[in-house]
């Protein structure tokens, strides 16, 4: 009865610890996961394509000798990816920081296209902006509403990006006069 004992307990010890290695185990696989999507949703912030249209955008207003424009733009472009780099750290940031990232980003799309864009921005004044929202989850549409939208357009582009409440939900709304999908 001894030696079932001890080889019961052996059993059970090494159970124990084979299944706290399976933990373990599955734990870093998801770990390496998360860090994979965060890589992916980092690398989608940071299209490359509009990356590389501001830096031609930059390069278009130096070669006109347009410095105080090349400058503005960079000085834009400088504090919109580094707030993307910074909230890309996190999975939530406050509405407010989201809504000036959008607002930064429209900005410069605007400085690029020039006078074929347009925006408004409407916050609901009963929205709480310190609010926990996910990060850069807005910018993609608002990027498809420009660049498929309203580049294309021959008149002038309006793009609407409404923030409001609706019971406990906060709704983000983009709207533009583009020139619509088949």
């Amino acid at each position: 009865s001894t030696l079932l004992i001890f080889v019961g307990s052996g059993l059970l010890i090494w159970h124990r610890a084979n299944a706290i290695r399976e933990r373990a185990l599955k734990k870093a696989v998801m770990n390496q996961q998360l860090a994979e999507v965060k890589l992916e949703a980092l690398q989608s912030q940071l299209n490359s394509h509009f990356v590389f249209n501001s830096l031609n955008a930059i390069q278009k207003f130096i070669l006109n000798h347009d410095e105080i424009a090349a400058s503005n733009y960079m000085n834009m472009f400088a504090n919109l990816i580094r707030g993307f780099l910074e909230s890309s750290k996190n999975k939530t940031i406050v509405l407010e920081k989201e809504i000036e990232l959008l607002k930064l980003y429209v900005s410069l799309e605007k400085l690029r296209f020039g006078n074929s864009l347009e925006y408004i921005f409407e916050v609901d004044t009963n929205l709480n902006l310190q609010t926990l929202y996910p990060t850069n989850i807005i910018q993609p549409f608002v990027e498809n509403a420009i660049i498929h939208g309203i580049v294309l357009k021959k008149s002038k582009g309006l793009l609407i990006i409404k923030f409001y409440k609706v019971l406990d939900s906060i709704v983000c709304e983009v709207d533009d006069n583009g020139v619509g999908r088949a």
